[in-house]
């Protein structure tokens, strides 16, 4: 059955007439790892509760003011909308079509920052919707350094089960087999688990938590954009590698 799509985050307008709250840094205790990746799921509640039940366009606190989806009741708390997609996902290279991999992020609406559309680049490593999903995820990460703003609990809203299971249980269980499955087959994609998981203990060492919220497709918001990103041509696609920030600049 498909999920109905519940009213949109990004498209909601910015709020008029309210800036930010006077800004102060806050330092934050480390989180433990063992405490963070225990609750590396994010469990609406209530458990049927869209992202819009729960999060609203509101602005950051910070000494440069940008609009964000916040927790209706705890502003120290995001949400963002992560997604990868792939043309001709799995056709290989005897393919006709070589794959070609997008990812996107939704973290602002769109009348105050657009979202994120960035092309795999041409690394050598064939695309694939995983890959794409996990480029998207390094990017949420790297865009600000969030805890800044004042959020000590980063979400990331995705409908990629490989992802959200992959980073919550069977990471840990890799780790300790050498990275090998239990079929003794090796994991793949062991170069962006690790770079993930070590993007997130950035954020966890400053006490800042990060968490995935698996949602329905029609819930994600960056669905769209994905797609845009994978049919971008090669010859606009960007050098460099998978794990590259994106840099942005906000207006003020």
């Amino acid at each position: 059955m498909t999920s109905p799509v519940p009213p949109l985050l990004h498209t909601q307008p910015v709020p008029r007439g309210r800036r930010n709250e006077a800004w102060t840094y806050r330092t934050l205790d480390p989180i433990p790892s063992s405490i963070a990746d225990r609750n590396r799921v994010f469990h609406p509640s209530p458990p049927i509760a869209t992202p819009n039940d729960l999060f609203s366009v509101q602005v950051n606190t910070c000494s440069l003011p940008g609009y964000r989806f916040i927790r209706k009741n705890d502003r120290r708390r995001a949400l963002f909308f992560i997604d990868g997609a792939c043309l001709d996902n799995g056709t290989g290279s005897d393919g006709p079509r070589e794959p070609r991999g997008g990812a996107a992020v939704v973290f602002a609406p769109f009348t105050w920052f657009q979202p994120i559309r960035s092309a795999l680049p041409l690394d050598g490593v064939p695309h694939t919707s995983n890959r794409a999903e996990f480029r998207a995820a390094i990017i949420a990460l790297s865009l600000r350094v969030w805890h800044g703003e004042g959020f000590d609990n980063i979400i990331l809203a995705t409908d990629s089960e490989y992802l959200v299971l992959g980073i919550s249980e069977r990471i840990h269980k890799w780790k300790q087999n050498g990275w090998k499955k239990s079929s003794k087959e090796s994991v793949k994609n062991k170069d962006l688990w690790e770079a993930l998981l070590g993007k997130m203990r950035e954020f966890e060492s400053e006490g800042c938590h990060i968490q995935f919220w698996l949602i329905p497709r029609a819930w994600n918001e960056a669905d769209q954009y994905a797609k845009e990103a994978a049919a971008i041509a090669d010859s606009e696609r960007q050098d460099g590698g998978i794990t590259d920030p994106v840099m942005i600049v906000e207006r003020t």
